[in-house]
Parts: C-alpha cells; sequence; structure tokens
C-alpha cells in the first residue's frame, strides 16, 4: 500500500498507473478502481488513485477527496484490511 501512496505523489508514475486501470476496468466491466487512506481512526478516508469505467454514468472524486466514513461496519472493513486481517 505504501508504494501505491508514494506513485499516487509522483505525477509520471500516477498517469501510467492510471493508464493502466483504465484499460483493465474498461475491459473487465467494472464500475471503479480506486485506492483509499483512512484518517482520523477510520472516521474519514481520502481517495489517493482512482478511474472509472468510460461507459459509466457516475462521476469520479477528485484525487485527495476527503469523505466520512459511511458507518461502522465501513469503519471495521477498514481496519480489518489496514491491520492484514482481511484481503
Amino acid at each position: 500500500m505504501n508504494e501505491i501512496s508514494g506513485y499516487s505523489q509522483n505525477t509520471l508514475a500516477r498517469q501510467r498507473i492510471l493508464h493502466e486501470w483504465q484499460k483493465i476496468v474498461d475491459s473487465q466491466g467494472e464500475t471503479f478502481i480506486y485506492v483509499i487512506k483512512p484518517f482520523s481512526n477510520y472516521n474519514v478516508i481520502r481517495f489517493d488513485l482512482n478511474v472509472k469505467n468510460t461507459n459509466s454514468v457516475y462521476d469520479i472524486v477528485p484525487r485527495g477527496y476527503l469523505k466520512p466514513t459511511s458507518s461502522d461496519e465501513y469503519k471495521k472493513a477498514y481496519r480489518d484490511l489496514y491491520d492484514g486481517n482481511k484481503e
């Protein structure tokens, strides 16, 4: 995870990742691929990298966007992922 966070700060590396992810999300028929980082005891998440399917009607949030975590269930899920208790 730290490697992706580092890439998100490097413009050229970020563009390469986003280009590859765009091919994946479009070819697999997914809606989004995104990397988030939790803050403030998992009460807030920040979007570091994201792409959306070119056919999607959804809007994508800008890089760095902060969003309150929507529920205790999500807080637990984020904590489990970051602590290595879930894949």
